[in-house]
């Protein structure tokens, strides 16, 4: 089920913030939260989600917009490429 669905503003590359979308899925059954995080291509004024998912995602769970334990998918729209980062919560803090 979609929880929600916005545009995120993140620190970017050279004093530019960055625009993604993010929406977050609840899988109750499985007790998992699932964010797919999706680059707006030229509507995004900095680097791309590619280059900054570490950012994006360490900056989402410290405003509090995803828990760490989320499963990350990255999502490239003109592409239809899907990415399935799981973050290991050591590596983000």
């Amino acid at each position: 089920m979609k929880t929600s669905d916005r545009i995120f503003r993140f620190t970017g590359w050279h004093y530019r913030d960055g625009l993604c979308r993010v929406r977050t899925f609840v899988n109750w059954k499985k007790q998992a939260v699932v964010v797919l995080i999706t680059d707006l291509g030229n509507l995004n004024p900095s680097g791309s989600v590619v280059q900054l998912i570490e950012v994006i995602v360490k900056e989402l769970i410290a405003k509090l917009v995803i828990p760490k334990e989320s499963i990350i998918v990255q999502h490239l729209e003109p592409y239809g490429f899907y990415s399935d980062h799981r973050l290991q919560p050591s590596n983000v803090r």
